[in-house]
């Protein structure tokens, strides 16, 4: 019944932009309250290799995030970051360093269910975002 309580209060910043409801992460159920993405500082190198946003010739002009904040807001569109907006922990760990990329290609112009060519990086979504007006997430394949 707390959890309940509990997801019914938290309302982040961030959810206003991301899909799914505010609240809990399953995983962590002790984080229970909202937070600035200034404020969320988990080390996010390994994640960013996973999802291939650290290093070779995508990031070279620039680094894809430098903190899991920025991650977090660049995951939804937002590419001013600003760390005074609150996530609750869902959309933190959903976002952040538990986000994993879709199977199939997600870029908009694609059809059918290719296979990923390569991920897209911070730049490349942003590119996205502003010419055509469709999110795809960095990391995204």
């Amino acid at each position: 019944m707390a959890d309940a309580e509990a997801n019914c209060l938290l309302r982040c910043s961030v959810g206003l932009t991301a899909d799914g409801p505010c609240g809990v992460y399953r995983a962590y159920p002790k984080e229970n309250g909202l937070e600035t993405l200034g404020s969320c500082c988990r080390d996010i190198s390994s994640h960013l290799r996973e999802v291939n946003l650290c290093g070779g010739r995508q990031t070279t002009r620039a680094p894809a995030a430098d903190s899991e904040g920025s991650l977090i807001s660049y995951r939804i569109g937002l590419f001013r970051y600003d760390p005074s907006m609150t996530v609750c922990p869902y959309h933190r760990y959903r976002l952040g360093i538990h986000w994993r990329p879709p199977r199939k290609c997600v870029f908009p112009l694609h059809q059918g269910s290719q296979l990923p060519y390569k991920g897209v990086s911070v730049d490349m979504s942003e590119t996205l975002m502003n010419q055509i007006r469709v999110l795809v997430p960095a990391g995204s394949d």
